[in-house]
């Protein structure tokens, strides 16, 4: 269904994504040593579709923790049909911490990982609770 055939002279001039609907929500953010460094040390993603400020859709995951991208599926079962408040962020950051096995590298240790992987689904998960709560 998706993907692309490309010839070994083409390149890809552009893509075109269709924009979200007004009721869903979406952050990434990455730690890494500066800003112009793209490899990252941590980062985390989130995409949730809301109705009265339930979750109704909710897709999370880590990535630069694993050896690929890490789903959180736990946590998105724990925040399905809730509103985000501050005791199911802190649950779902514990799982993003917990499911992640990081290594030590010349960019960072296991610990650091291990533990911006929950801060950064945390601030993640609280910027969308601001956000939520601040539709009328």
């Amino acid at each position: 269904k998706y993907g692309a055939l490309l010839i070994l002279d083409e390149i890809i001039a552009g893509f075109r994504f269709q924009p979200f609907p007004e009721t869903t929500r979406s952050f990434f953010t990455k730690t890494g040593q500066r800003r112009a460094v793209r490899v990252s040390k941590v980062s985390a993603a989130g995409r949730f579709d809301f109705t009265d400020r339930l979750v109704v859709g909710c897709r999370l995951a880590i990535g630069a923790v694993a050896p690929t991208v890490i789903r959180l599926k736990d946590a998105e079962k724990l925040l399905m049909g809730h509103p985000l408040e501050p005791e199911n962020i802190g649950s779902a950051a514990a799982i993003a911490s917990e499911a992640c096995s990081p290594i030590t590298d010349i960019r960072s240790n296991v610990e650091f990982r291990r533990a911006m992987a929950g801060v950064l689904v945390r601030r993640g998960l609280e910027k969308i609770m601001h956000e939520v709560k601040n539709v009328r």
